[in-house]
This record gives C-alpha cells, sequence and structure tokens, in this order.
C-alpha cells in the first residue's frame, strides 16, 4: 500500500488498534506463523510500540527472541533470515486472504526488521478507540505510524492467477501472464469459483495442521546437554516438514500444556527422555500424547548407535529418524489426523489424503481427492499445500500420459506453490513431478534437489527424485537416495520401493526384484510390470497370472507398451530391458524400434 497517497489520519495507527490486531492475528489459527515466526513478531511490534522505528539487527532478534549465545555470527548462520522470510509470507499470505475482514494490517518491508501497521481502510469518525483494549505481552502508549522507513517500500504477494476470479484485483490493476495463461487461470478459476458457490451451500469441517509440543528431559545429569541440543535440533527438523504447528519458548512446560488443552484443533505433545541402557548406550524413550485428553497414542524408544560415528553424526541420525516418525505425511501424527478428520473435511486432511493416495498409486480415488482440494482453495485461496498437491493430483489423473494442456495447468499450479512457498518442500515436489511428466527432467531434478535442500529428511522428496533419476538413467544416485528414504520410517515410500525392485532387476537379480515387487501394495502399472518380468525372466509358473493381472489394470498395453514407457519418461535401454522380461511371461510386445518411441 502507498501510504504518500493518504490523508495523515489514515496513515496514523493508534498503539490500541494496532495492539489489538496483532493480538488478534496471533489467536487466529489460520495465520501460518510458527510459535517462533510469532515470537519474532511480537518482538518487533514491541520494539515499535516503544518508539524505536529503526530496522532491528538480525544479532539483536538471533539473541533475544531466537536463543542464540553471544559469538552468533549472522554471516555463518542464516536463522534470522530464514524466520524472517517464512514470517514475511505468513503475514503476506494472510492478509490476501482474510484481508476484508480486519480494518489494519501487519507487514515485514523487505530487507528491514520492522513491523508496518497499515490501514485497510479509511474508517469512519467515531470508530471504537477504547484505551483498554492490550494485546498479550504489549504495553506502552504510543502512536504506530504506517509509513515504512525512507526509500523503502511494503512487499506485496503476488496473487496466483488461478485464484485471482475469487479475489480480482482492484480496477486498473495490471495483470500477469499472457494469452494463455490468462487461458489457463479461466479454467481453474471458474472451477474455484464454483466450489465457493458450493460451500455457501455445503458447508464442512475445514482441518487444520496440528500442533505440536516437544519436551526432551534426562535421567542423567550427564546427558542434559545433549539432550537440550537434540530438543533443538528437533524442533528446526519438524519446522522444515511444515506439516505441523510447532509450539516452543521459554515459558514452563506446564504453561504450554494448560493452553494447549483449550487449542481449537488437534494438539498433541511429544515427550522425548534419554536414559542409560547399560553403561555407555545412549536410549530415548519417546511418547505421543493427546494434548487435550492426555492418551498415549503411540511410544517407542531409539537407540544413539555411535560406534564410529561421532555424539554430533549420531544426534543427526537420531533426529532424521525421530522427525520421520513424527512429521511426515505418513508419520504417526498426520495418520491419525487424516483417519479421524470428517471424510468431507477439507483443509489439512484434505490435503493428507490426496498425499496419501498419490503415494499409494490410486488413481482411480484421485477424482474425490481433486474436488476436495479445489474447495479447500476456493475457501482458503492462500493454502499452498493445497494448491501443491491439485498440482500432483492434476497430472496423476492424466495416467502418466498429460496432455500438453494438462501439463501447463500443473505447472502453473506448481509455480504458483513454489511462488507463495519458496521454502516449502513440497511446493517443490509438486513442481519436480510436474515438470518430469511435461518432459523437463532436468528442470525436475533442480526441484527435486531443492526440495531436499529445504528439507534434508523428507522421505518423500529423496524417494521421488530417485524415481525421476532412475527412470532418466540416473542409477547410483538413485539408488542410494531410494536406501536413504527407507531408514527410521514405518511407511517407506512407494517410489523408494519400486526403486530398489527395478534397480534389482536392472541388476539381473530376478528373485530379490519379484521378492521386493511383492511387498509394494499397490496395483499400478510398474509394479504389476515389474512383477510380471521378474518372473519370466526366473521362468516361473506364476508369470501368467502376473501378466493377466497386468492386463486387467491396462487392456492393451502390448500394443501400446512403448508409448506408455516413453510417457513415463523410461530409459530406452530400461524399456528394453522390462519388454524383454515381459515376451518371456507371455507377452506379445508390438515390434517397433524402441528409441523412435523415446
Amino acid at each position: 500500500m502507498n501510504t504518500a497517497d493518504q490523508p495523515a489520519s489514515s496513515r496514523e495507527i493508534s498503539h490500541v488498534k494496532a495492539k489489538a490486531e496483532l493480538a488478534r492475528l496471533c489467536d487466529d489459527p489460520r495465520f501460518r506463523g510458527t510459535d517462533r515466526t510469532r515470537s519474532i513478531l511480537r518482538y518487533l511490534a514491541q520494539r515499535r510500540f516503544e518508539g524505536n522505528d529503526d530496522s532491528v539487527k538480525a544479532y539483536s532478534v538471533a539473541i533475544d527472541v531466537l536463543g542464540r549465545t553471544s559469538d552468533f555470527d549472522p554471516a555463518t548462520d542464516p536463522i534470522v533470515r530464514i524466520e524472517m522470510s517464512r514470517l514475511r509470507l505468513a503475514l503476506s499470505q494472510y492478509y490476501e486472504a482474510f484481508g476484508d475482514e480486519t480494518d489494519v494490517s501487519i507487514a515485514l518491508p523487505k530487507g528491514h526488521y520492522v513491523t508496518v501497521f497499515t490501514a485497510m481502510a479509511e474508517q469512519p469518525a467515531g470508530a471504537d478507540d477504547r484505551e483498554n483494549i492490550e494485546a498479550p505481552c504489549l504495553g506502552g502508549d504510543v502512536s504506530v505510524h504506517t509509513s515504512p522507513p525512507a526509500g523503502d517500500t511494503v512487499e506485496q504477494p503476488s496473487v496466483p492467477e488461478h485464484l485471482a476470479l475469487a479475489h480480482p484485483a482492484p480496477s486498473g490493476a495490471p495483470r500477469q501472464g499472457g494469452r494463455h495463461g490468462w487461458s489457463v487461470a479461466v479454467g481453474i478459476g471458474l472451477i474455484v469459483a464454483v466450489a465457493a458457490l458450493w460451500q455457501l451451500f455445503l458447508p464442512a469441517t475445514i482441518t487444520l495442521k496440528p500442533t505440536v509440543l516437544v519436551t526432551v528431559t534426562a535421567d542423567d545429569e550427564r546427558m542434559a546437554g545433549e539432550a537440550s541440543q537434540t530438543r533443538d535440533m528437533l524442533l528446526t527438523a519438524l519446522t522444515q516438514f511444515q506439516t505441523l504447528i510447532v509450539a516452543s519458548g521459554s515459558a514452563p512446560d506446564h504453561v504450554f500444556h494448560t493452553a494447549m488443552r483449550s487449542f481449537p484443533q488437534n494438539a498433541y505433545t511429544i515427550d522425548l527422555k534419554y536414559y542409560y541402557a547399560g553403561e555407555k548406550t545412549p536410549q530415548v524413550r519417546w511418547q505421543v500424547i493427546s494434548a487435550r485428553g492426555g492418551k498415549l497414542l503411540a511410544s517407542g524408544s531409539e537407540s544413539l548407535q555411535r560406534d564410529d560415528n561421532s555424539p554430533l553424526v549420531a544426534r543427526y541420525d537420531l533426529v532424521k529418524t525421530l522427525s520421520r516418525r513424527f512429521a511426515t505425511s505418513r508419520g504417526i501424527i498426520n495418520t491419525i489426523e487424516a483417519n479421524e478428520s470428517p471424510q468431507d473435511a477439507l483443509g489439512n486432511a484434505c490435503v493428507l489424503r490426496a498425499e496419501r493416495e498419490l503415494d499409494a498409486g490410486r488413481i482411480h480415488d484421485l477424482a474425490a481427492s481433486s474436488s476436495c482440494l479445489i474447495r479447500t482453495i476456493a475457501v482458503d485461496p492462500a493454502n499452498t499445500d493445497a494448491i501443491a498437491a491439485l498440482s500432483r493430483v492434476t497430472t496423476a489423473q492424466a495416467g502418466g500420459r498429460p496432455d500438453k494442456a494438462v501439463t501447463e495447468r500443473s505447472v502453473e499450479l506448481a509455480r504458483q506453490a513454489v511462488t507463495l512457498t519458496p521454502l516449502s518442500d513440497r511446493a517443490q515436489i509438486a513442481l519436480m513431478m510436474v515438470q518430469f511428466y511435461g518432459g523437463r527432467t532436468e528442470a525436475a531434478v533442480n526441484a527435486g534437489r531443492r526440495a531436499l535442500e529445504l528439507n534434508p529428511n523428507n522421505p518423500e522428496a529423496a524417494a521421488k527424485l530417485a524415481m525421476v533419476l532412475f527412470t532418466s538413467g540416473g542409477w547410483e544416485a538413485a539408488v542410494a537416495l531410494a536406501q536413504d528414504a527407507t531408514h527410521g520410517i514405518d511407511v517407506v515410500p512407494r517410489d523408494a520401493s519400486l526403486v530398489l525392485a527395478m534397480d534389482a532387476y536392472r541388476r539381473g537379480d530376478w528373485t530379490s526384484a519379484s521378492a521386493l515387487s511383492e511387498k509394494i501394495n499397490d496395483g499400478g502399472f510398474t509394479t504389476g510390470m515389474l512383477r510380471a518380468a521378474s518372473l519370466g525372466e526366473m521362468g516361473s509358473p506364476q508369470a501368467a497370472d502376473s501378466l493377466a493381472d497386468l492386463r486387467s489394470i491396462i487392456p492393451d498395453f502390448e500394443n501400446r507398451y512403448l508409448e506408455i514407457m516413453a510417457a513415463r519418461r523410461y530409459d530406452p535401454i530400461l524399456a528394453a530391458s522390462f519388454a524383454q522380461g515381459l515376451e518371456k511371461a507371455g507377452a506379445r510386445i508390438v515390434p517397433r524400434n524402441i528409441a523412435s518411441a523415446f
């Protein structure tokens, strides 16, 4: 907003209104700020209310809010830049979606760590401005000016074109994209508009991400320091998944437990306790507990296998295992959320179920997910998890053979998700998959690597990048990623299992390929093809039954085999190898030059 063109009364927000908006924002579960970013926001606002209009230094934020020590160096530790980027993005998304519900907005100008309170519209005379409204943790009676520091403007979020119909731009505002971008926007925009009307008459439950509180204690004082460091590392790892709202802070744990029992959405506590099993082997017991009911939902223990590893390496391994158990889409907490939410629920449960169906390869079940995601976006246009999932669902519904229009629509959705949440591994995974099936393998690999940079503990990102690399001929790198994706996780991603099974087939280990493929619990074409080809190479009498199963999935696959494999971007050598095994099982692959199909 350009405050220079507004009258002074519109550009000056009283401390009462500013504090009230801060309190309202922090209490609104639709605001996607983490506990850490909310603390930063309160800190910056308090500095502003105390009359400090200068930009706060990264060092001050790190020491005062994030608990860093006095030797903190922003040049080597980017934590402040990362958290500020997340906070700025969360504010932009929130006010873009729900700004019409408030009179005041809060923003952070790019390049400056300072809060800017802006009047959304001119207020009528006599508007309620009572002096007894106080935001939590704030105080003082000063005026807050909306003008950003000299020479700076407030960064405005980019509105996705495909959502613009639900929130039209002001008259005369420039539109982005060319003729084709507009046609894509209209197509999806109309669907979103219809879904929005549907929502008026058929309200559904809107589910939010679960909130978790992490506590780590030690039975032995010798492990207190290690327990504290593990907690800090685990909080970072859980936050990187962006599937949970992670609560942390300096208040006593019982304060958080009490607050979470009254939280309007599902809340959980993750309790970890260090102890020694024997003289030298540290163990960690963990429990996942319902914060509101106190019910024990899951428990287990992990051993810090140090052997030749340093304590730091062992701690990293422990954190990877724990974060995967708790925070993946198929992890303990999100499985509970997906299973216990109403079947018609929108929001987070809808995203989790769509991801589960995508991982299982259940293409025929994706129609309901597509409808659910579209309705979710209609209600919450800033839900980039839903936008990213819809991108993948749209491509998957084409059965691995998306036409140009589907590919462009899916890529547009994925790019919008990345634009809105550049630090989201989910958005990068979506971009990787739609670009891969669109024939942009190099761009897909880059997006996959970016997803792993953002969240190195995400087995889904590792598994899907492994599949992209393997089908493109990058065997060794793919297998390493797939093996990593199987560690410390209860539900192994299907793509990781497929890569390991296909690699066994590629190496001529037909027995292992067959055994691994049998463990993959889905009826997809790739799994069926692998089973039949492996049994064919083994000369097994079961090959005929497996081939019949494959024909039931795609009846005319023998006539279209090369087309199917080319559409799925399989390396020609790998496709020819599978064809050989299928023919030994009894398939009649149409004889054509394989290279010409790719």
